[in-house]
């Protein structure tokens, strides 16, 4: 783990370098103002005058409207819908995606809490269990990568509220099933339709605020993941409390992430269709901005590199967030319970690195995101080293005691385990948040 942190500090230093601005348009509403100014000057007082100045403004407005679709190329056809949509207000676009995508978490982590009850009452062996954890990110991976297809066929909303519905319904037939094989199936459904929403709500909330607070911004808004993990979390074990066993967790589980489709259905609005006077400038405005293929893409400066430390940082976070409640039950000596309650202070120093992360590259790096990636990547290595001693000294030393503790309460290595992992947590969330909606 700690040679895969420090590739990535290796990769994102090298991906720094920000991917060309579109070129600002609207020179030819300037023409078209400057000439018809002059016509105006000579023509006669009057009627004339009137009928040219109608001309005008219709000529300027056609230009403008048309410079607007032709500006944004891509990012058009991808968040376009969303950014004329949840509500006018920034913050309230905030407020609602920060909450949904703290619900589609629910989804994500039910499995990791009830891996040792699924051991015990199925008998299924960690092999099995790593197959769900990899069917389920295998088919997120999928889907992200054939979203700009997706995005052909449906509107960003309809993605975002689709992907709730279709993840939640995934989530929920994973209490109907009792082999790994079915578990996997309903667990890739279940990714799969999740991928298209952190995209897209990142897009969406960075158009939102001005570039000055964008980086602050985006970060705070990744700090969703994070809370959405401590819910997760203490939401199963609460119904694993309740006596509903595994399956009523995964049943709780869809079922709040379902609900959310609705909300999110009425809150992101869709966008104003266009006048027909525009339709056949706008199309051809935006064949003409259509974006790369996926290998002109990666030969775009910076892409490569960034897209494979994204790739490694989340290689390391989800095997923390797959297995951390079975590494501190089997390794440390903690009981389920506590387990599960420890393994959420990952996801705790998480809410802090997001922030700190934007709050750092806007305020000492000059908005150079990748500059602070690169950085909390290498200090999320040293931590990475640093747990790798305090396990093994601490697995050593609860080999020499049944129980795991000292009769003053809870061993040394209990506690050091305990802040390595917040400190992991704290700085492994920068670099996945900005990875994750880096772009121009």
């Amino acid at each position: 783990m700690l040679r895969v942190l420090v590739l990535v500090f290796l990769l994102a230093s090298r991906s720094d370098a920000a991917l060309p601005s579109p070129p600002a348009h609207g020179l030819a509403a300037q023409r078209t103002g400057r000439g018809l100014a002059v016509i105006d000057g000579v023509l006669d007082e009057g009627r004339a005058c009137n009928r040219v100045g109608e001309r005008v403004c219709e000529r300027k407005s056609k230009s403008r409207r048309l410079s607007k679709r032709a500006d944004g190329g891509a990012r058009v056809s991808s968040i376009g819908a969303l950014k004329g949509g949840a509500a006018r207000s920034p913050r309230l676009l905030f407020l609602v995606t920060y909450v949904g995508y703290i619900a589609i978490y629910f989804a994500r982590k039910p499995l990791s809490v009830v891996k040792p009850v699924l051991e015990e009452e199925l008998g299924l062996r960690r092999e099995s269990l790593g197959l769900v954890d990899t069917a389920l990110m295998a088919a997120y991976s999928a889907g992200q990568l054939l979203l700009p297809k997706l995005g052909a066929v449906l509107t960003p909303r309809q993605l975002v509220a689709g992907g709730f519905l279709v993840s939640g319904l995934g989530t929920a037939l994973v209490a109907l099933c009792a082999t790994p094989l079915g578990m996997s199936a309903a667990s890739a459904l279940a990714g799969f339709a999740a991928a298209p929403v952190n995209p897209l709500l990142v897009l969406a909330i960075s158009d939102a605020f001005p570039a000055p607070q964008r980086a602050s911004i985006v970060g705070l808004w990744q700090t969703s993941a994070q809370v959405g993990g401590i819910a997760a979390n203490n939401g199963a074990s609460l119904v694993l409390a309740r006596g509903l066993g595994w399956r009523g967790v995964f049943a709780c589980s869809g079922l709040i992430v379902g609900l959310f489709a609705p909300v999110m259905l009425a809150a992101l609005k869709p966008a104003a269709p266009s006048s027909p006077a525009t339709t056949g400038g706008a199309t051809e405005a935006k064949s003409k901005a259509a974006g790369p293929g996926s290998l002109e893409v990666l030969r775009l400066p910076g892409v490569l590199s960034a897209a494979l430390s994204y790739a490694l940082v989340k290689c390391a976070r989800y095997t923390l967030m797959n297995w951390l409640p079975l590494f501190f039950r089997s390794q440390v000596g903690l009981r389920a319970a506590q387990a599960g309650s420890v393994a959420s202070l990952f996801d705790l120093g998480g809410v802090l690195g997001g922030v700190s992360a934007g709050m750092v590259t806007d305020t000492l790096l000059g908005g150079r995101m990748c500059a602070t990636s690169a950085l909390m990547a290498a200090l999320c290595s040293l931590c990475f080293g640093a747990w790798a001693l305090i396990a093994s000294a601490a697995s050593k030393a609860a080999s020499k005691a049944a129980a795991g503790a000292t009769a003053g309460g809870a061993p040394v290595g209990v506690a050091l385990n305990v802040a390595a992992c917040a400190l992991t947590g704290l700085f492994i969330a920068g670099p996945d948040g900005i990875l994750g909606g880096v772009g121009p």
